[in-house]
């Protein structure tokens, strides 16, 4: 809900209301849709619409687009496009402050650094947490389960849940080697279950 009108993916447009009237669909020179079909280099279909900077973020798996909206929709217009960013989860995108953060096959992104790098990026704000994200997305996506993200403003935190993933139990291989007092010691073992490769050394 952005400029008095409800916007909806509908395929590979976004459709909007008449201002101020969500029942209304189809009033001429009020409701209508933005084509973003248009815009991009693929046939896939909207699948993340959320507010960026008072704009509009629309996404689908491999493609970003930002849009100016406007009650009038003779003002809006499209201010930004870029391929290879993309994303499917909705309920995983948020506002944080002056950044809109989003889930991506790779991990937890975010559009200002994606739209300044061109491309989701190794050095965003997810990135140390991939390998993690990764592991729980494979799994919500083969349980039917979709990622559920929210921001807690008093904390400054972004939170992404993925609910009722199977519990695993974690075991070790082998065993610490024998250290000398007063001498450097590094050694390390194996992880048995959990997500792969998981190593702790001492």
């Amino acid at each position: 809900i952005m400029s008095g009108k409800v916007f909806a993916a509908d395929g590979d447009i976004v459709r909007f209301s008449a201002t101020a009237n969500p029942l209304d669909w189809s009033s001429d020179d009020d409701a209508g849709y933005l084509p973003t079909g248009l815009q991009q280099a693929n046939a896939n279909d909207i699948a993340v619409l959320a507010p960026y900077r008072s704009n509009l973020a629309a996404f689908n798996a491999s493609c970003f687009q930002m849009w100016q909206v406007d009650p009038d929709p003779a003002a809006m217009a499209l201010l930004d496009q870029m391929e290879g960013i993309g994303s499917t989860w909705h309920q995983a995108a948020q506002p944080v402050g002056d950044e809109l953060f989003f889930l991506s096959q790779p991990g937890v992104r975010t559009v200002g650094n994606a739209a300044g790098s061109r491309n989701l990026s190794s050095n965003d704000v997810g990135s140390p947490v991939d390998s993690l994200v990764q592991y729980a997305l494979a799994q919500a996506i083969s349980a039917g389960k979709l990622p559920l993200a929210t921001y807690y403003p008093s904390a400054g935190q972004y939170w992404l849940c993925f609910a009722e993933l199977p519990a695993y139990e974690i075991g070790i291989v082998g065993e610490f080697d024998l250290g000398i007092v007063g001498a450097p010691y590094l050694d390390s073992f194996q992880a048995l279950g959990g997500y792969p490769p998981l190593t702790w050394r001492a």
